[in-house]
């Protein structure tokens, strides 16, 4: 049998007793006793030496990248996925999370699109292409049911992983800030009160969704929570 010789040569050069041998085939009959068909037959086993691997037998495979081991990342975002399918303590953990960062975040400079800052401290807004100088956040209201997460790294010392994500939650955003009378756009939806002949101090809202780094730990609870940007919600 040329098939299982070759096996059996692959084996002893690069296979032990750690490891396991799996044996794809569509023949029922072929390599294995009648009443055991889970592995191959004990005389061929034999052949394969003391130090030998398991052998697995499998037949009706449908797709050979099921056979492959899942990669810890991969692991990580289907338990991630599933907790927050079934409202699980992770979903719990970033809502209240997003909440909280949500109220902290509010008075908190915007970074001027107009200036040239390259150490600036304001939030990321740019892609709002804020029609205003000193922009600052007044509030956000984010809208929970909308928290989405993917995993984008996993810190292999911990078991189960600690992972690193990228949390995503629609929200309201008001803002104000400064415009130049000379700039204002009476069809602008922000509203204005004049502080004096050359500046208007202008407020509004905008729809947004905000983008978050987070940590989840082990035990599924939140470590931390950084917003990195916010975009125009499409």
């Amino acid at each position: 049998m040329l098939i299982w010789a070759s096996v059996a040569e692959y084996s002893a050069a690069h296979l032990g007793a750690s490891d396991t041998l799996i044996l794809v085939t569509d023949n029922h009959t072929d390599f294995c006793d009648v009443k055991d068909t889970a592995t191959v037959a004990a005389v061929l086993r034999a052949d394969l030496g003391t130090d030998a691997p398991a052998v697995q037998r499998l037949g009706k495979l449908g797709d050979l990248a099921g056979l492959l081991p899942v990669q810890p990342q991969d692991a990580a975002e289907i338990r991630l996925q599933d907790d927050l399918a079934a409202g699980g303590k992770v979903r719990a953990g970033l809502t209240e999370a997003i909440q909280q960062e949500c109220e902290a975040l509010a008075g908190r400079e915007i970074a001027d699109m107009y200036r040239d800052e390259r150490f600036g401290t304001g939030l990321d807004f740019d892609e709002l292409r804020l029609p205003l100088e000193e922009p600052r956040l007044r509030w956000l209201e984010p809208d929970l049911a909308s928290v989405r997460a993917t995993v984008y790294g996993t810190d292999p010392d911990y078991e189960p992983p600690l992972i690193l994500t990228r949390v995503t939650v629609a929200a309201e955003v008001g803002i104000e800030g400064y415009i130049h009378v000379s700039d204002y756009d009476e069809a602008s939806d922000f509203s204005v009160s004049l502080v004096n002949d050359h500046m208007y101090e202008a407020e509004g809202s905008r729809l947004v969704v905000l983008h978050f780094n987070a940590r989840i730990d082990p035990d599924g609870s939140v470590g931390f929570l950084d917003l990195e940007k916010a975009v125009p919600a499409r």
